[in-house]
C-alpha cells in the first residue's frame, strides 16, 4: 500500500516535473548547439540558464512538497485521500518520501547533466581537463576529500529535509485543526513553524558536540551527531503527532 501511495503522490506532481524537464531540455539543446557551432556566447548563456533553471526547479519541487500537504488538509479534492482506509501515518510518510525522492532525483539528474556537459566542453576545448581534480586543486585538498565532502552534503541534506518537512507538516496539521477544517490559517502555520525552529536552535546550542580534528564536512557531521540524532527523533515525533491530529482533531 505504501508503494501505491508513493506512486499516487508522484503522479499528482508530474506536471511540475514535465515543465521543469521541458525547460531544462530546451536549454540543454541550445548548449549542445553552441558547442557544435563554436558559439561560445550561446554555450555560456545556456550553461548559466541550466544552473538557474536547476535551482528554480529544485525550489519549486521543495515548495510543492510542503504546500501539497496543507492543501490536502484544507481542500475537498485533497483531503479525500485521508478518508481512504489507509493509515494517516502511511499517507504522511509517503508524502515525505516522495518529496525526498523527487528532490534527490532532481539533484542526481543535474549532476549527471553537469558531468556530461563538462565532458563535452572539455573534449572540445581542453582534453586534459578533469573536473574532480580541478575541484580538489581549487579547494587545496585531495580527490578523496572532495568525494567525502559530497557524501557529507548529501547526508546533511537528508537530515535538513527531515526536520523542515516534519515541522511544516506539524504546523499545517495544527493550523487545520484550529481552523476547524474551514481552511488552514497560514499565519498559524508560519508562527508555529517559526517557534519550533527557534526552540530547536536553542536546544541544539546546549547539546554537546563531539571533538574532531578535521574541518571536512563529514567531520562536521560527526561533530554535530548529538544534534542530528535529536533532530531525527523530534522529526519522527512530529510526524507521529501529525497522524494523531488528523485522526482525532480534524473532521475530514
Amino acid at each position: 500500500m505504501m508503494g501505491k501511495l508513493i506512486k499516487y503522490e508522484i503522479i499528482k506532481s508530474k506536471l511540475v516535473f514535465l515543465v521543469i524537464g521541458a525547460i531544462l531540455g530546451v536549454t540543454e539543446i541550445f548548449y549542445i548547439l553552441g558547442l557544435t557551432t563554436d558559439d561560445t556566447e550561446m554555450v555560456g548563456l545556456s550553461a548559466g540558464f541550466l544552473v538557474i533553471g536547476f535551482y528554480c526547479g529544485l525550489l519549486a519541487i521543495f515548495i510543492l512538497g510542503l504546500t501539497n500537504y496543507a492543501k490536502d488538509l484544507n481542500e475537498k479534492c485533497g483531503y479525500m485521500c485521508f478518508m481512504t482506509p489507509v493509515s494517516s501515518y502511511k499517507i504522511i510518510y509517503s508524502k515525505f518520501v516522495v518529496a525526498l525522492i523527487e528532490s534527490f532525483t532532481a539533484v542526481a539528474i543535474f549532476i549527471t547533466l553537469g558531468l556530461i556537459d563538462v565532458s563535452l566542453a572539455s573534449a572540445k576545448y581542453d582534453k586534459d581537463f578533469n573536473l574532480l581534480k580541478s575541484i580538489a586543486k581549487y579547494m587545496g585538498v585531495g580527490v578523496e576529500r572532495v568525494a567525502s565532502d559530497f557524501f557529507g552534503i548529501v547526508l546533511l541534506s537528508v537530515f535538513r529535509f527531515l526536520i523542515l518537512y516534519s515541522v511544516v507538516f506539524f504546523a499545517s496539521s495544527v493550523a487545520a485543526a484550529s481552523a476547524n477544517s474551514k481552511g488552514g490559517n497560514k499565519f498559524i502555520t508560519f508562527f508555529i513553524a517559526l517557534a519550533l525552529f527557534i526552540v530547536f536552535i536553542l536546544i541544539e546550542d546546549i547539546l554537546p558536540t563531539i571533538s574532531v580534528s578535521s574541518n571536512s564536512i563529514m567531520s562536521m557531521v560527526l561533530k554535530n551527531l548529538p544534534a542530528i540524532i535529536f533532530e531525527s527523533l523530534m522529526s519522527i515525533g512530529l510526524f507521529t503527532l501529525c497522524g494523531k491530529i488528523i485522526d482525532e482533531q480534524i473532521s475530514l
